[in-house]
């Protein structure tokens, strides 16, 4: 769907509320403009930015499920569904949400990269290290994300395997 000049301003007041960290102000704008165009992805994010920000994880992870299943390719729903998660306590979700959505195999070198980094801001270390030896397979990442192991398993205490990739 068009943008209506009345839900584009309505995005934008609710964008700047969100920036201004009153998500309490923007929720009620964002809930409306997502029920009016419920496949705008940057609005979604939005709703469940703040969701999560208020403490609403519960709200977040089920707006999110929602979104995820209409849009299954969209990387941010899951990012945040994850997230979403985590906060409510679900670490194995969050898991999981993060690996299936590199399990359909269609997904940039680049996403590898932010899956591990939420995964790492989680605590999930050692699943960050395997997104991260996953997403070698790029060649235009392989270093940065070999770094990334090497940091992180040194983080871990295996500092052997740390020197171990170091000279591979």
């Amino acid at each position: 769907k068009r943008i209506a000049e009345s839900g584009g301003a309505q995005l934008e007041r609710a964008n700047r509320l969100v920036m201004q960290d009153r998500c309490e102000e923007a929720i009620p704008i964002l809930e409306k403009f997502t029920r009016e165009y419920p496949s705008y992805a940057t609005a979604n994010e939005m709703l469940a930015g703040c969701y999560i920000r208020q403490g609403r994880a519960k709200e977040a992870a089920a707006f999110l499920e929602r979104c995820l299943a209409e849009e299954p390719a969209q990387f941010v729903y899951a990012r945040d569904l994850g997230r979403a998660y985590m906060d409510l306590g679900r670490r194995e979700d969050a898991a999981a949400v993060w690996r299936g959505f590199l399990a359909d195999g269609g997904v940039s070198a680049a996403i590898y990269g932010h899956i591990a980094k939420v995964q790492q801001e989680a605590g999930l270390y050692d699943e960050a290290i395997e997104t991260f030896r996953a997403g070698m397979k790029f060649k235009e990442n392989a270093d940065g994300f070999s770094r990334e192991i090497i940091r992180l398993e040194r983080l871990v205490g295996r500092d052997e395997d740390a020197f171990r990739d170091a000279l591979a």
